[in-house]
């Protein structure tokens, strides 16, 4: 999180005029001044190609967003038939949160901001759900108590 804040902070003060970055970059990074995304093959979906081209021109101000077909049969469908991309509805996400594999996954992302707290994180991942993931994440040494907090855990 600390190296993210610092890019952050360096393309808001100009120190930075570019930066180039996974499409990570559609997790919450706040990079309002970008004019430009450059979206190097489709990444799956129109909502995260959206996403992604979002990031540019949040101001209010001219933005651009190109993106680069790659080899693969989806790009090159688009590349040759762009209409169906543009005009193509937001995709529609199914997902189950009890999903241990989709569970862990955010638990440990979720620790990484912020230590969890079983009354408040139960309620939003499921009191059950949450107590097997968490033991499991911690035998696995991926979560460990927090040094200033005996009840709290942080992603390892």
């Amino acid at each position: 999180p600390a190296e993210r804040r610092q890019l952050e902070s360096d393309l808001h003060s100009g120190a930075l005029t570019a930066v180039a970055a996974t499409n990570a970059l559609e997790l919450g990074i706040d990079v309002g001044q970008l004019d430009l995304t450059l979206h190097l093959g489709f990444p799956g979906s129109v909502a995260s190609l959206w996403q992604q081209a979002g990031r540019a021109g949040r101001r209010k101000q001219s933005s651009l967003s190109v993106y680069v077909g790659f080899d693969g049969p989806l790009d090159q469908h688009f590349m040759k038939h762009p209409q169906e991309l543009f005009q193509r509805p937001i995709e529609c996400v199914r997902l189950d949160p009890c999903n241990a594999l989709v569970l862990n996954s955010h638990l440990i992302c979720a620790a990484k901001e912020l230590p969890l707290l079983q009354e408040l994180d139960g309620p939003l991942f499921g009191p059950t759900q949450l107590a097997s993931a968490i033991q499991t994440l911690t035998a696995a040494s991926l979560l460990g108590r927090h040094p200033h907090d005996p009840i709290a855990l942080n992603a390892m």
